[in-house]
């Protein structure tokens, strides 16, 4: 998703990273079942319900090739466990929308299909995972979620070229 990418491109820049996309982390609606995505300038709309009332049907009805709650749930976990598979001692960092992370957090926490609560993230806000392997542990840690002062001191320019950092004259 392109704000997703410019989030990625300044954190990619400044760690000399590369950006992988991998279409898995498209929000919500964005893939069709067989987690292949909608091409961007061909988007469905959205059902007139959430996906957790209903997350076995699709989000998408006038598409029904369309992904439902548990579809992309899945999709997520198997990002997830793929990057826990060829990752597992390297920090990976995922810059994506909302709804990843709360699906993020089904996955890792064990949530059933239909949820008592819902996981809101701030846009650019920071949420840190852990694995570990413990044999007397839960295997995920959750740090912390939706931090946002990184924020705090940034400032925009006013020729619409996005943030900037404060200078120390000022």
């Amino acid at each position: 998703m392109k704000r997703a990418q410019e989030t990625a491109a300044p954190i990619a820049n400044t760690y000399s990273i590369p950006i992988i996309n991998d279409d898995r982390l498209r929000e919500i609606g964005n893939n069709r079942f067989d987690h292949t995505p909608w091409p961007s300038d061909d988007l469905p709309e959205y059902g007139s319900f959430w996906g957790s009332e209903r997350p076995f049907s699709t989000i998408t009805p006038e598409r029904p090739e369309g992904e439902s709650m548990m579809h992309f749930r899945v999709r997520i976990g198997l990002f997830i466990e793929e990057m826990l598979e060829k990752h597992r001692e390297q920090t990976v960092v995922a810059v994506c929308h909302g709804g990843v992370i709360e699906l993020a957090f089904d996955h890792m926490f064990n949530v059933g299909p239909w949820r008592r609560c819902e996981v809101w993230s701030k846009n650019t806000g920071i949420t840190h995972f852990e694995y570990v392997e413990h044999p007397l542990r839960e295997t995920w840690r959750l740090y912390f979620q939706s931090r946002v002062e990184h924020l705090v001191d940034v400032r925009l320019h006013t020729d619409g070229r996005g943030p900037e950092s404060p200078r120390s004259d000022k």
